[in-house]
């Protein structure tokens, strides 16, 4: 069996669409006599765009349905087999029984042992692009894109490189940087945020941090609270599409993200709501003088406590010895006196002194003092 066979299993395995994906990147980086690779978590991390928790779930979903076999010991190490491979590479068909599971086992502890043998020599002869190293930095020109040089000995590297991600084009500095602050302020590790700024519009990764955003689980959604599937939509642009939802433009993130053009618009959107139309402003009548005081502090006081219902408004504030005298107008011909009682004590408190109040009807044209 080959990585072509791997693939395949992979192809027809009932996994997750971002599980499938890490698996596809996965399986490229092992050895191919082997389908063995030991990776620390963060080379992992840089592999899946995820956090540990998440790679260890995709982890267990690859082995639930007999892709791989994995370990940790605690060391920092994951060692991983993929099972597609026949036993003249070294790794035995998995099966059913004692004595298959102790094969495999005493397979993987052989590759381990070289594994460890090979990093010592590797690093004493500071030479860790040795072609049986099958530790993740023995690929790191694979994994940064860096070479695809063959080695000394005219050889082709051991794992094919990795496909870049199209570099979209015209993209500007100020773009870029929109992006890669966008995606780091969704948790997205740096170095990776970095490298897709640089080939992904800002448009296309705002609508795959919406999409993942507002689809969340802790939202009622199906995604992961960490930005993983993310990365893998924006590593894959020509197969995926990510569409923004409309509720994420009511987002706070969203309104951080603008550009300036859509900032510009919001501004001039929100002045037209608070500002009529300059052709419906021209045709707007001219409002005439009130005939009453209506700016005077104590008449807005009155009205905001709800006791100027039965008054047309503040006709003038005389005096008489000395005692302050608000004349109102009424709105009818008439008002009962004894409304004068609560009024003349509420404007009372509100001037903080002894006041008489005045009634006289409303002023109308050609009576302008009004009749008391």
């Amino acid at each position: 069996m080959s990585i072509a066979v791997a693939i395949e299993q992979i192809k027809q395995a009932d996994l997750p669409d971002a599980t499938r994906l890490n698996a596809y990147n996965l399986v490229q980086l092992v050895h191919t006599d082997t389908g063995y690779v030991c990776l620390r978590w963060d080379e992992l991390s840089a592999v899946f765009g995820c956090g540990k928790s998440r790679i260890q779930v995709h982890l267990t979903e690859l082995q639930a349905v007999n892709l791989i076999h994995y370990s940790s010991n605690g060391d920092g190490l994951v060692y991983l087999t993929f099972k597609a491979w026949t036993p003249a590479s070294g790794v035995k068909e998995r099966g059913a029984g004692k004595h298959s599971r102790q094969n495999d086992e005493k397979i993987i502890a052989e590759q381990r042992l070289d594994h460890r043998k090979t990093m010592k020599k590797s690093l004493k002869n500071d030479d860790s692009n040795g072609a049986t190293y099958t530790h993740a930095s023995a690929h790191s020109g694979w994994l940064d894109g860096s070479t695809t040089d063959p080695d000394p000995d005219g050889n082709q590297p051991t794992n094919p490189q990795r496909p870049q991600t199209p570099k979209a084009d015209g993209i500007t500095s100020d773009e870029a940087e929109r992006s890669l602050a966008l995606m780091t302020a969704v948790n997205m590790r740096r170095d990776i945020a970095g490298e897709l700024s640089g080939l992904i519009h800002f448009e296309l990764v705002r609508a795959a941090v919406g999409a993942w955003f507002e689809g969340r689980k802790s939202k009622g959604g199906k995604f992961q609270e960490d930005p993983g599937i993310v990365v893998n939509w924006l590593r894959h642009p020509e197969k995926f599409k990510p569409v923004m939802p409309d509720s994420f433009k009511r987002t706070d993130l969203y309104r951080q993200f603008r550009t300036p053009a859509e900032i510009a618009e919001d501004e001039e959107r929100e002045r037209q709501a608070i500002s009529p139309p300059p052709a419906a402003a021209s045709r707007a009548s001219p409002r005439e003088p009130s005939p009453y005081l209506d700016d005077d502090p104590a008449w807005r006081a009155l009205v905001a406590e709800g006791q100027a219902d039965e008054l047309a408004g503040l006709v003038e504030i005389g005096e008489v010895d000395g005692v302050p005298l608000y004349r109102f107008a009424t709105k009818q011909a008439w008002i009962n006196q004894r409304s004068a009682v609560p009024l003349r004590k509420a404007l009372a408190l509100i001037v903080r002194t002894p006041v008489l109040v005045d009634f006289v009807t409303p002023r109308l044209e050609g009576n302008e003092n009004g009749n008391t």
